[in-house]
This record gives structure tokens, sequence and C-alpha cells, in this order.
């Protein structure tokens, strides 16, 4: 299925192709694990929520409580990054002391392990552009030893699914 959507995208859209393969090769980890990939690139699929992207997605066998967690990323986030960057935009020192109050259980109970849910969180939050979130999501990360070509892998799938994305609908 990967590859089949590689023949799908246009000739313009060749760097996004060549990336598609680097960013979901499999065999090259740069420090993250396999489900991390995945997790990550599930999460991003289902934000910019491109059937045909998902169902090429659907080649990397994904397990199924990790599509569960890569949908409950892309749902809070999708809630989260709206949120926190409209905080962060508005520079009001008094906005930013309000608790949001926002509801975030999906976080207790991801159905991953904190560290693949955190990697799904940081993909989508990079997507969505969120500074707020992509530095929060980002120091956790580290606290927990990801390397900074963990983080930029995690940022690269962002970038080129998002490139697929939209080449795909051109």
């Amino acid at each position: 299925m990967i590859e089949k959507l590689k023949e799908r995208l246009p000739e313009m859209a060749k760097d996004a192709r060549i990336n598609w393969g680097k960013v979901l090769d499999l065999t090259q980890l740069d420090g993250l694990t396999v489900s991390q990939i995945q997790g990550a690139a599930l999460a991003v699929g289902y934000q910019v929520n491109n059937p045909v992207l998902l169902d090429a997605l659907q080649g990397l066998q994904p397990e199924p409580t990790l599509q569960l967690a890569a949908k409950t990323a892309a749902s809070l986030m999708a809630m989260n990054n709206i949120y926190y960057r409209f905080v962060h935009l508005s520079e009001d020192d008094e906005l930013e002391q309000v608790p949001a109050g926002l509801r975030m259980q999906g976080m207790m109970t991801p159905g991953t392990d904190a560290v693949t849910f955190e990697i799904m969180c940081l993909a989508v939050s990079i997507l969505n552009g969120c500074g707020a979130c992509i530095s929060a999501h980002t120091r956790q990360l580290k606290s927990h030893g990801l390397s900074v070509q963990a983080l930029a892998r995690v940022g690269k799938i962002a970038a080129v699914l998002h490139a697929v994305h939209v080449s795909l609908n051109l």
C-alpha cells in the first residue's frame, strides 16, 4: 500500500514521494521504535483525515491499540493545540494564568506507553503549529531520553505526511 500511494503522487510531488519512503523506513529507526514511527504517522494521518493516506498507512500493519492511541492523540491535540496556541499568541499574561480546565482523560489511558503517546501528540502538535505544545512535548520526551535525531524524525514524519496529503489533493 505504501508503494501504491507513492505511485499516486503527481510528478511535481517527487520530493514528497522520495521523503515518504525515508520517513517511514522501519529499518532506520533514529532512536525510535517501530511502534513510535507508526504511531506518529498514524496520528498525523488521522489529523489530516485523508482516506488515501490512512489506507496506505495500514500497510505498516499497526496494532489496533496503536491505531486507537493515534486517534486519541489526534482528537486531544485538535483541542489542546488550538487552545494553547490561542493563549500563547495572545501574549496576554492574565490569560496565561487562567487554568485551561479542559478535560484530557484520554491521556491517562491512551492504549500505549507514555513515551509513544507523547511522540504522537508531538507529531500532531507540529502539524497544528502549536509552539507551546511542541515545547512541552519536546521537553517531556527529552526527559525520557529521546535524542535530537529521534525528535527530528518525528518532525520529518509530520512534515512529509502533510506534504503527501496536500499533494494528493492538488
